[in-house]
């Protein structure tokens, strides 16, 4: 027995799909079910499907891309180590210029430098500044920032020394800010005191530039760690006091034995050289 379906309050295709069949309630459900060619009037158009997950991947892929990206622009980092017995001029990337002194390292980010002008300092350096954005030194707990101006500083374990040769310069450590002017200097005193000294002549500090050697009652270990970083030679003192201060001007250009000789004459030490690289200084006792 055949019957046909009443099509009161379907949609059109519904219609349009019962409309074509009749079901024979006669046959098993599986013969109903392969009555129905469903294939024929039934269509899906592929060009309207949405292919989400290739979006997706291609979206995940971008941002993982432009966050290495940007670890890559803020950690690149480019380092210069100047060696004992050498002195280099280094071009920054903005034109900067920075002179830096024997035993002395630089680091800086070469492809963040454009979001940020900062460097790292370890031993002494003469900054030539370019005008800009702000520009940043840091050493240990210490930052000195300036936005264009001539500047240096001696930052190393036996002390931290700041002298502003033009413009303004801005000296931070911990909570404590300095604004330094042409010819202030700044230097650490004790574990966490600063002391300003005003109109300093700019010879006394840039000596080291200038080719030459100037202490004006500096510590003896000072002035010993100074020679042996320019000659890169080895210097043992043995029985010298800490308390014994030195006083003098003299030209870099002379051998090691000579400057040894200058210090030694007028501290009344001997020195005595063990090898080529290394120098024996004692007290003579008369």
């Amino acid at each position: 027995m055949k019957s046909s379906l009443h099509n009161n309050g379907l949609s059109d295709e519904v219609k349009m799909l019962f409309s074509k069949s009749s079901i024979d309630y006669g046959k098993a459900k599986e013969e109903v079910w392969a009555s129905l060619d469903l294939k024929d009037d039934v269509s899906f158009d592929e060009s309207k499907r949405i292919h989400i997950y290739p979006m997706f991947f291609r979206a995940a892929g971008m941002i993982v891309f432009m966050f290495g990206l940007g670890l890559l622009a803020r950690f690149y980092e480019k380092n210069i180590n100047v060696k004992l017995g050498q002195l280099i001029s280094y071009n920054l990337p903005d034109g900067s210029l920075v002179h830096l002194n024997a035993d002395s390292q630089l680091k800086y980010y070469p492809i963040w430098w454009w979001m940020e002008r900062e460097v790292m300092l370890q031993g002494e350096a003469f900054f030539e500044v370019k005008k800009g954005s702000k520009f940043s030194v840091h050493s240990g707990n210490y930052a000195t920032e300036v936005l264009g101006t001539t500047f240096n500083i001696f930052a190393r374990k036996s002390g931290y020394e700041v002298f502003c040769a033009t413009g303004k310069v801005q000296v931070k450590h911990l909570e404590n800010t300095s604004i330094l002017h042409p010819g202030d200097y700044l230097k650490k005193v004790g574990s966490n005191k600063i002391l300003i000294e005003h109109k300093v002549s700019k010879s006394d500090v840039m000596a080291w530039r200038l080719g030459k050697f100037n202490y004006n009652t500096t510590p003896i270990s000072k002035v010993m760690a100074d020679v042996a970083r320019h000659y890169d030679i080895d210097i043992q003192m043995e029985m010298i006091d800490s308390d014994i201060y030195y006083t003098g001007f003299f030209d870099r250009a002379k051998s090691a034995d000579t400057t040894l000789k200058i210090i030694c004459n007028s501290l009344g030490f001997s020195f005595e050289k063990e090898t080529a690289r290394k120098y024996r200084i004692k007290k003579i006792i008369y």
